[in-house]
């Protein structure tokens, strides 16, 4: 039968604990136990309830591991949330059948309670067995603990499925770093290392260790300078922190670097910042490749540039050759190089020169047979010869390699006119054969020298032949004339007059050969022959060839040149067309004054007009503008502007460059290029930012001219740079304008202020205020570990540096922060202050700094330490009066006849009680007047003026003043009721003094009441409150007396007490 859903989800709920068919475990046998020992039960089970089975985990005092469901009770608790107890299994439909109630082990009592998953899935229970029945079920306790350990075995389980699920992360994290590392070792073309925030290698591929030979142990943990040390120099060029600073990507260095062992190798390296999930760089990664292979091709074009340069004017190739070869022999990589020459015999050769060769042996091949010497076969070819291992190949003909001791042969005929004029060749010793692009660059340098033979013969048959010279003469593709050297009298050279001209030479000049030949140098170019002149000049006395580099401005063209000096006073002059390259020096030096005119130049206009005269001189241009949109966006306005003075009209002052729908194209960021056109010819380049046109570099001409790519490019950078300039000028006037008002701002403010540098804690700015709450200059607290604070919190406790808001900010634990601290001051006063600060973030949330407010909350502190004192005062005199009140009232109520009588009574007494607080408010401070008391508490009952009041002026406490107010009421109540103010003659005198004290007893206060002339008095049959009240007087601590003298002339109270507890404020 198949289970229902809800099964279902129970069961892959049980299967997702992975926990059937496991090993006992301590935590689950422990609860069990504990189970068992609770409800004191012989059995005790955590029993899981499968498919077709119960499976236990623990178990205690029962043997089977799992029992099939027909057997299961705990099948039965999965129904319910709550504890399922079967006081007799016997008697229960359900279990009387089972066959571990009916045979052995014979269990009568179950008490399960249920294991329940989070999710609310049932699992199977923590269950109780006895072999007795138990009709009373489980105590209320044991219940109680028994679903309570239920909830600790579904909690062990929790726990031994989170730990399954943190030991899978920690495989699948070790499996990922296995293949991360894989394939950092499968690009064995590469060097790739990571490195951690202070530049310490933190991990080695086996590229690195192909590399540099280092194994990964020794390279991790180590500075990364040493690998990208230079080879030959101490420190690393330029030092790895500088680029680590950097956090952008970017290329480190490139340069020769060394391996472990002591081998050159060349490498470009590449380096990426490492973030973490917060963007926050953790360290950086760096790819190396090595370039060595590309770095010598480079440098064998450098040698073939310098050699074909050196091979134009030489009449010596092998010696010319032979100096460039033996400089670069460690880049080409060679050990000897030959350049024989062909003897005239034929038969023989000629060692011209030899690059690492001893002197004997240099002296041996001097002059040999053409059959000894490899070159030989060479000679007799005409064709190139390359052979490798030849120290073992025994051949009769290769036995010069076996002598000379090397294994690696190339050789390369030299050919002039079809002859074999020569060999030039190389070999090695125990390096490996040469390769392709090395035997390459060997052949290039044999043509080199085969072309410079060609010349030196052509040379030797032009003075034989003028008519085969010619030919050759003409086919030049660079221009070449010839002539005589125009001197005066005295020999010295005036001029230089043609004779012969070829037809690149006419191009070049841009002359017809008909106005040439015969003609001079001063007649043909008068605008720079002078200085012609002195190069020549010079190139004689130093016996030379003359070597120049002249630009004609009218053509637009440039020129590197040679004029060697010939017999008879005869000359030759060779032209290489140099324009491209001329002119991209121009521009490149152009540019770089423009970045020095921009930086260095203060006034804009002034530097505007030296950046357009420096532009129009480069281009050659009658006029160049700078200019800005105007306000409406319908015109250019112009700047400032620089003209040739030959077309001084060019462009008006503040007129328009361009027409409104050139100007709409220009807002659009497109480029403007006028060219070949009769009206003249210009370039507009929009500089644009943030979408809008901001500014226009006008060049313009009045000749039909045709821009070059370059000139165009060069107009682009130099418009970016000027507005590029501008802007920066802007935003630091900005910038500046913006600190001034900031820093007067902070100086002005009512509170202190300080701002601080996120990652020095580097003082920025201060206010004086600041320097004045904390007594010191705020320069002498930053930066410092502790910020220089010593303060205390409100216990008195001091107040750890982490707890400042200062600190706390810094240090990227609070964007806001606040502190209330008792400060302690360099002088040793203290202080209240109230610390507010704030965190500083940029554009990309990252921290640059803090600011930091602080005000003097003194005055504040004092009001609320005295408001304290104020609400414990009143909070004290409240409790007391209404203690009176109470008091009074019971009294009053016990003793009165009738409601009426109580009424009257009670509203007097507390009427007088409310004249003594009344003068205690009113007096000094917490304390009364004698008098104004007595006067207060008296002047209901004299209408009539009886009433005699006479004393020194003493001041009482409030507790003093409420029983003295109390006691005078009473008496004068009593006296309206029944004594001297009953009648209309009567009269009362109340008399108060104070008492000197001496050394045996303190000074005192005696206050007297005396009645006379009333109705002769009697004593009381009883004692009411207001006799009680009297007798108590006013002495709380027994130290005081009354006498009550009840003459039948009148009524005499006498009460006395120590002086100092009048002014106590005794509790009542």
């Amino acid at each position: 039968m198949e289970p229902s859903e809800r099964e279902r989800a129970r069961l892959a709920a049980l299967a997702a604990y992975g926990i059937l068919d496991t090993p006992p475990e301590e935590g689950f046998d422990d609860i069990v136990l504990l189970a068992r020992s609770l409800c004191s039960a012989p059995v005790a089970l955590v029993s899981l309830v499968d498919r077709d089975r119960q499976w236990f985990k623990a178990r205690s005092g029962f043997e089977p591991q799992q029992t099939p469901l027909s057997q299961s009770v705990c099948i039965h608790a999965l129904g319910g949330e709550g504890l399922l107890v079967i006081p007799d299994l016997t008697k229960d439909a359900r279990t009387a059948a089972n066959t571990l109630v009916t045979q052995d082990p014979f269990l009568r009592f179950y008490a399960g309670a249920p294991l329940i998953t989070p999710s609310g899935e049932v699992l199977g229970s923590l269950c109780v067995i006895d072999h007795a029945p138990r009709p009373e079920g489980l105590r209320e306790g044991e219940a109680t603990a028994l679903l309570a350990l239920a909830r600790q075995v579904m909690s062990q389980m929790e726990l031994r499925r989170a730990v399954q699920d943190r030991d899978r992360a920690l495989l699948q994290k070790r499996q990922g770093d296995l293949r991360h590392r894989q394939i950092l070792d499968s690009a064995l073309d590469h060097a790739i290392l990571s490195l951690d925030p202070g530049g310490r290698i933190t991990a080695w591929s086996r590229g690195a260790e192909a590399l540099w030979g280092w194994g990964e142990d020794e390279a991790l943990g180590r500075e990364a300078d040493f690998v990208f040390r230079q080879a030959g120099l101490s420190l690393p060029m330029p030092p790895i922190s500088v680029v680590l600073d950097g956090a952008s990507t970017g290329a480190l260095s490139e340069g020769w670097r060394q391996r472990a062992d002591g081998t050159r190798f060349f490498a470009s390296s590449r380096i990426t910042p490492l973030l973490d999930d917060g963007g926050v760089r953790t360290g950086w990664v760096v790819i190396v490749s090595e370039r060595t292979v590309e770095r010598r091709r480079e440098d064998r074009l450098t040698l073939l540039a310098e050699a074909s340069s050196a091979l134009l004017s030489s009449q010596e190739p092998s010696e010319t050759l032979a100096s460039i070869l033996r400089a670069g022999a460690g880049t080409i990589g060679f050990d000897e190089c030959y350049l024989f020459e062909v003897a005239e015999d034929g038969c023989h050769l000629h060692l011209a020169q030899g690059i690492g060769l001893d002197p004997s042996l240099r002296e041996s091949l001097s002059h040999v047979p053409r059959e000894r010497p490899l070159c030989g076969i060479v000679a007799e070819t005409g064709e190139p010869l390359v052979l490798s291992g030849l120290l073992g190949d025994g051949e009769p003909r290769h036995a010069i390699a076996r002598e000379v001791g090397f294994d690696t042969y190339a050789g390369f005929p030299i050919i002039s006119k079809k002859r074999v004029r020569g060999v030039i060749s190389f070999s090695r010793r125990d390096a490996a054969p040469f390769d392709a692009e090395t035997l390459v660059f060997f052949a290039t340098l044999a043509r080199f020298a085969s072309v410079v033979h060609e010349r030196i013969d052509a040379e030797r048959e032009l003075r034989a032949s003028e008519a085969k010279w010619r030919g050759l003469f003409e086919e030049l593709n660079d221009g070449f004339a010839v002539g005589r050297i125009v001197r005066d009298a005295g020999g010295r050279m005036l001029d230089l007059r043609y004779e012969a001209v070829n037809r690149s030479w006419c191009q070049m000049a841009g002359r017809p050969p008909g106005e040439v030949a015969g003609r001079t140098l001063r007649q043909i170019f008068p605008q720079f022959a002078a200085e012609w002149m002195l190069d020549f000049v010079r190139a004689e006395e130093t016996g030379n060839a003359a070597r120049f580099t002249r630009s004609i401005e009218a053509l637009g063209r440039s020129y590197d040149g040679v004029m060697q000096i010939t017999e008879g006073d005869g000359f030759a002059i060779l032209l290489t067309e140099v324009t491209h390259r001329a002119k991209a020096e121009a521009h490149r030096d152009a540019l770089a004054r423009i970045g020095d005119l921009l930086l260095l130049v203060e006034d804009e206009a002034e530097m505007l007009d030296c950046v357009t005269g420096l532009l129009g001189r480069t281009l050659d241009v009658a006029a160049v503008a700078y200019a800005h949109p105007s306000d409406n966006g319908t015109a250019l306005l112009i700047l400032r502007q620089w003209r040739r003075e030959a077309e001084a009209g060019a462009i008006e002052p503040q007129g328009a460059l361009v027409g409104p729908a050139a100007l709409e194209r220009l807002r659009r960021g497109e480029g403007l290029v006028f060219q070949e056109a009769e009206s003249g010819s210009t370039i507009d380049h929009p500089v644009m930012e943030d979408g809008r046109l901001a500014a226009v570099l006008h060049v313009g001409d009045i000749s039909a001219r045709r821009w070059s790519e370059e000139e165009i490019a060069f107009v682009r950078d130099a418009a970016t740079r000027i507005r590029a300039a501008l802007e920066r000028r802007r935003v630091e006037s900005l910038l500046r304008d913006n600190e001034k008002r900031l820093l007067t701002l902070v100086q002005t403010m009512p509170v202190g202020v300080l701002l601080a540098e996120a990652r020095s804690g580097r003082l920025i700015a201060s206010n004086r205020r600041m320097e004045d709450i904390l007594g010191r200059p705020v320069a002498s607290i930053l930066p410092a570990a502790d910020l220089g604070f010593v303060a205390f919190d409100g216990e008195g406790l001091k107040i750890g540096v982490e707890r400042f808001p200062l600190w706390r900010m810094l240090n990227g634990e609070a964007d806001r922060a606040t502190l209330e601290a008792h400060l302690e001051r360099p002088d040793g006063s203290r202080v209240w202050i109230e610390f507010l600060g704030e965190a500083i973030h940029d554009a990309t949330g990252r921290l640059r700094g803090a600011v930091l407010c602080a005000t003097d909350i003194e005055d504040r502190k004092r009001a609320e330490a005295q408001q304290r004192v104020l609400a414990r005062e009143l909070s004290h005199r409240l409790k007391n009066t209404l203690a009176v009140v109470q008091s009074i009232a019971s009294q009053t109520l016990r003793s009165a006849p009738d409601i009426e009588t109580a009424r009257g009574t009670l509203s007097q007494r507390i009427q007088a009680l409310s004249k003594a607080h009344e003068i205690l408010l009113i007096g000094q401070r917490d304390a009364g007047s004698v008098e104004a008391i007595l006067r207060s508490a008296l002047e209901i009952h004299d209408a009539a003026g009886q009433i005699a009041l006479s004393g020194p002026d003493l001041f009482v406490g409030p507790n003093a003043a409420l029983s003295l107010a109390l006691i005078t009421h009473e008496l004068a109540t009593n006296a309206v009721k029944y004594g001297a103010l009953s009648v209309p003659e009567g009269r009362v005198d109340v008399v108060w003094r104070r008492i000197a004290g001496d050394e045996t007893r303190e000074p005192s206060f005696e206050l007297l009441w005396r009645e006379r002339g009333g109705p002769p008095v009697t004593p009381p049959a009883r004692k009411g409150f207001g006799t009680r009240l009297v007798g108590i007087g006013l002495s709380r601590t027994g130290q005081g007396q009354v006498e009550l003298d009840y003459d039948p002339a009148g009524l005499c109270c006498r009460i006395t007490t120590v002086l100092s507890e009048l002014a106590a404020d005794q509790e009542m």
